[in-house]
């Protein structure tokens, strides 16, 4: 069997031998050329047919490097078979010193260009390529066919092929040098970065491949050379606080350290979905049982994290993600505990408010800690959000803190234009009650109410019908709505 292939490397091979088939069939006007204006002799038909089923066959050795067993001897076989094929007609058309023979300088030149190797496999390729032509020719002769050469003249012809060889060696190298250096780059310890998810002010995420462990993962990323040293001491708090959240609904940690070159990782549960921002952006407001399920999964998430005394301090629709876990739609993910404190920390410096202004309590903005009537009101912010697509407060940053403070938020169903059911109403606007004392006292008593608000249950299948069949017509039809 070999060593084990790489998909990329074995796609690559494929791709060679694909393009080599490809490339046969354009040099038919040559060959009417050569036959019609320089060797009358030869066979226009037997040079047509060599061209139709080279191709062919290195169309099928192609889906065999693909798919096969061995994708490495098929590749070879390839190779040789182009260069065996490029010999015989050049048998026929000219002889040893016939122009047919820079096809294989065309082979040499079309591998180089899709299949980048380590110097010595490159080059071991080239001479067997280039190789075929005299061994063709020894058996041609073998088998009673005469040929005279001009050794001069030969030797002449052959340097192309020969110097190609020796450069497209040493280019395939260079450019696999080029691509070592890059998967380095893009490597992690054991992580390999494969595509940028999202990116902020102090750190990035990347959807990465844990080769240990075979599976996707969100690997989080801080480099420390761009960040201050609250951002490191944050990013370390946030990997160590979710490592202790058990609860299915806050997002896991699988793996957190840093690498030599000072870049700190926390490498997370790879989920599939939305978060509530985006889901609302593409579908609108979504139903109130809809809602009800969403949050009260939120509520799980927080009721663990304010037992063990920690405050999220930035719960918002961005923070909380809707993925597909398996079989089951429609699971919620807390994330981002970048910015949680433990109630017993204390607040950080008077001059910072942290959090999201359009989600801040109003006792935040006036300069009070964070606490768990301050989660509660951030969630009732989302819970609005979700129902009606807008934040209860709109407009300037100054403007909306001052909204937090001062203003009354509209009630959801006169802020969406149609009737959200009143039970659920009196749970948002107790969330967004000014005074702390006055909202829930805590996630399970939000959670308990909103279970018995009355709101039809959203079960399993509601779920499927939402994703499968209904998302894409809400989808339009906000779209109608929201055109400007």
């Amino acid at each position: 069997m070999g060593r084990p292939i790489a998909e990329d490397h074995r796609r690559a091979l494929a791709r060679n031998i694909r393009v080599g088939g490809l490339a046969f069939p354009t040099f038919v006007p040559l060959d009417l050329f050569a036959v019609y204006s320089l060797y009358p002799d030869a066979s226009i038909a037997w040079l047509l047919t060599a061209r139709i089923v080279t191709a062919l066959v290195l169309y099928a050795l192609s889906v065999a490097i693909e798919r096969g067993p061995m994708p490495r001897l098929t590749h070879v076989v390839a190779l040789l078979f182009a260069s065996v094929v490029i010999s015989l007609m050049a048998s026929e058309v000219g002889g040893p010193h016939s122009p047919y023979l820079h096809g294989l300088t065309l082979v040499i030149l079309i591998r180089t260009g899709i299949v980048a190797e380590p110097l010595l496999q490159s080059f071991a390729h080239g001479v067997l390529v280039v190789a075929a032509y005299p061994a063709t020719f020894g058996v041609l002769a073998a088998l009673g066919h005469r040929f005279e050469i001009n050794w001069p003249l030969l030797s002449l012809h052959f340097a192309l092929p020969l110097s190609a060889v020796v450069c497209a060696a040493v280019a395939s190298r260079t450019v696999w040098h080029a691509r070592q250096q890059l998967e380095q780059a893009r490597r992690l310890g054991r992580y390999r970065l494969e595509a940028r998810l999202g990116h902020g002010t102090q750190g990035e995420v990347w959807l990465a491949h844990d080769s240990q462990l075979d599976r996707e993962v969100a690997l989080k990323l801080l480099r420390a050379k761009d960040s201050v040293p609250e951002a490191i001491t944050a990013f370390e708090r946030e990997a160590i606080l979710i490592s202790k959240l058990k609860s299915p609904h806050t997002v896991r940690v699988h793996d957190f350290g840093a690498s030599d070159d000072g870049i700190y990782f926390m490498a997370m549960e790879y989920l599939v979905g939305h978060d509530f921002a985006e889901m609302v952006q593409l579908y609108g407001p979504v139903t109130p049982a809809h809602a009800v399920h969403l949050v009260k999964q939120a509520c799980h998430s927080l009721e663990e994290a304010h037992h063990l005394g920690l405050v999220h301090r930035d719960v918002k629709p961005s923070n909380l993600f809707v993925a597909a876990v398996g079989d089951t739609r429609d699971v919620v993910k807390l994330l981002d505990f970048g910015i949680a404190r433990r109630t017993l920390d204390g607040a950080p410096a008077a001059s910072m408010i942290s959090g999201t202004p359009t989600y801040l309590a109003p006792e935040v903005v006036s300069g009070g800690v964070h606490s768990v009537a301050s989660d509660i009101y951030a969630l009732g912010a989302t819970l609005y959000f979700l129902v009606t697509g807008t934040p209860p407060f709109t407009g300037e940053v100054s403007d909306v803190l001052a909204a937090h403070v001062q203003a009354r938020p509209e009630t959801p169903t006169r802020r969406l234009g149609r009737e959200v059911p009143e039970t659920l109403e009196r749970v948002i606007l107790r969330c967004l009650d000014k005074e702390p004392g006055q909202r829930w006292a805590s996630v399970s008593e939000l959670r308990n109410a909103l279970e018995q608000c009355g709101v039809a249950p959203w079960d399993a299948v509601a779920a499927r019908r939402f994703w499968e069949l209904e998302r894409k017509d809400l989808a339009r039809r906000w779209s109608d709505e929201t055109v400007v």
